[in-house]
């Protein structure tokens, strides 16, 4: 388990959201209704300065990691997959303009086909860009995951929980395709992908 960061760290009274709790897609906030925000310090969105220094970095043969300074609330890092004629992403961003930046990256990258997408969990900055995925695209995510998503209020723009609201542009709610309970193996342009 990672070490909690310093008091004065806007992190310190996180509660280990991302550390996806039993990793089966269900998620409290922190939040009074147990769906949105990290608790009273976290009082704004995704920072649209660091957009820019989010970029494709070639981790292995065929695999990229999409990492967005600093990492942090808001900010997920991402994957894509290539094999022959055919890609597989992990996750989508938090806004239209993050997802929009993180897709013109892939297809910078590769012209295959973005055959599958899997989000990992619930969490906004994992799925909101879902909409703006190819009708093609397969999106693969945990049972309990599609449910929490289906009823996040956060997208269907409910009283604002930050100040100032986060510009998400035009995120819409977009739901697995396929769901999983347990493990699953994408055989993506002759790839085996386990998730």
């Amino acid at each position: 388990m990672p070490a909690a960061p310093p008091p004065d760290d806007p992190r310190a009274d996180d509660d280990g959201a991302h550390d996806h709790e039993a990793n089966d897609g269900r998620h409290n906030h922190g939040a009074p209704d147990g769906h949105a925000g990290h608790g009273g310090r976290h009082d704004h969105g995704p920072d649209p300065a660091g957009i820019d220094a989010a970029g494709l970095h070639e981790v292995a043969d065929g695999v990229h990691a999409w990492v967005q300074p600093d990492g942090t609330w808001w900010l997920n890092n991402a994957g894509l997959v290539i094999g022959d004629g055919a890609a597989l992403i992990v996750d989508t961003c938090a806004t239209e303009a993050r997802t929009r930046r993180f897709l013109g990256a892939v297809a910078a990258t590769t012209d295959a086909d973005l055959a599958v997408a899997v989000n990992t969990h619930a969490h906004g900055d994992h799925t909101y860009g879902n909409g703006f995925l190819p009708a093609a695209t397969t999106l693969v995510g945990h049972e309990n995951m599609r449910r929490t998503l289906l009823d996040d209020p956060v997208i269907d723009g409910c009283p604002p929980v930050w100040d100032p609201v986060p510009d998400w542009g035009a995120v819409t709610r977009r739901v697995p395709d396929v769901t999983v309970t347990s493990g699953l193996t994408a055989h993506v342009g002759g790839r085996a992908v386990e998730v």
